[in-house]
């Protein structure tokens, strides 16, 4: 290997790879701000930001259909697989031992389902919810007013743990940012150093999947006219 070659691939033999793929990113980025709109919308009381509250809630529930399918055949560490950990693999973490050259970090994963977790439970329950005056789920009409109450009370519930989540995710990239780790710039670059292999984009799947994912956002929308 040659000055270059070792420069490239740093000191420990690892070389820039693409670990994160293009059509994962757009659905980062796509969520985020759905996830953002619904927030930012839940505290005005107005009707019109309520509309596009519930058009957004709807986004994030089809962009979760995409996630969990993109988990399950998409394109390399995408897959849900690479997301499984354990308390000893958080523990390991914490200790500065992990076992091998990971696509995500132990902590990293935790986060993600608790994210996920929260997000699906926030978005179906807002297909049922009301507030008993602006706002009424498209779904809240086919059941019982007990059954909107409970799901009232279980969107309010995701919220609070939708936003702890988002302070923790938020908190962690300030952090690695400080210590100068790619990490927090994965999500616009895709790459960061690894020995792991490159990712490639597969864009006939990728459709495919948003065309899958689309017809509940779809059959909802025509709720909504």
């Amino acid at each position: 290997m040659n000055g270059l070659d070792a420069e490239k691939s740093g000191p420990s033999g690892r070389k820039m790879r693409t670990i994160v793929d293009v059509p994962m990113r757009i659905w980062h980025w796509a969520f985020a701000v759905c996830i953002c709109t619904c927030l930012f919308t839940a505290l005005l009381s107005n009707e019109d930001r309520m509309r596009l509250h519930m058009w957004s809630g709807i986004g994030v529930f089809g962009l979760l259909g995409f996630r969990v399918l993109w988990g399950v055949w998409g394109a390399g560490y995408a897959r849900v697989r690479h997301y499984l950990t354990s308390p000893m693999g958080l523990f390991n973490f914490v200790r500065g031992k992990l076992a091998a050259d990971q696509p995500h970090t132990p902590p990293g994963s935790a986060l993600v389902a608790v994210l996920m977790g929260a997000a699906f439970a926030q978005a179906t329950s807002g297909l049922f919810a009301s507030d008993g005056f602006l706002y009424e789920g498209p779904l809240a009409q086919f059941v019982s007013m007990a059954a909107t109450e409970a799901a009232t009370e279980i969107h309010y519930r995701a919220y609070q743990v939708l936003m702890a989540g988002i302070g923790i995710h938020l908190l962690a990239q300030l952090v690695y940012a400080v210590l100068r780790s790619p990490i927090p710039l994965l999500m616009f670059t895709g790459r960061r150093r690894s020995s792991l292999d490159s990712v490639h984009n597969d864009w006939t799947c990728a459709v495919l999947t948003a065309m899958l994912a689309a017809v509940p956002v779809v059959a909802l929308g025509y709720l909504l006219r």
